[in-house]
């Protein structure tokens, strides 16, 4: 997640069939509601989603939403969705108390239990 993160406008152009993303504004400074400066793009954003984004597809933009990179729209999108589900099952979890964060060995752990979950005794796995 990129905290400390200010205003952000991000504009994507669509016909239906293809996308552009048009940048982004950093909206500085407000009065009553209305934008009085605009710094365009926001530099300080893009630097910081950069680094958040080394090795990733996604990335959370404190109070300002998310990028979802892809090969395609498609693929962009169905990161996006899956990000959004975990950022709502995140927050109905934490509503009844910290989360407990596991460690890697214990995620190992996790991961080998589950290896064999659901198939019947003697069952291959198939891919």
């Amino acid at each position: 997640m990129i905290g400390k993160a200010r205003h952000i406008e991000v504009q994507v152009l669509g016909d239906g069939t293809d996308a552009v993303h048009c940048f982004e504004r950093e909206c500085s400074l407000q009065r009553r509601r209305q934008k009085v400066w605009e710094e365009a793009p926001s530099q300080a954003l893009s630097d910081r989603a950069l680094v958040a984004l080394e090795g990733r597809k996604a990335c959370l933009l404190a109070n300002h939403g998310m990028i979802a990179l892809g090969r395609d729209l498609d693929e962009a999108l169905a990161i996006s969705i899956e990000v959004e589900s975990l950022c709502e099952m995140y927050w109905r979890a934490s509503q009844i108390g910290a989360p407990v964060i596991l460690s890697d060995e214990e995620m190992d752990e996790v991961i080998e239990r589950f290896q064999h979950y659901g198939r019947r005794n003697g069952e291959a796995e198939t891919q």
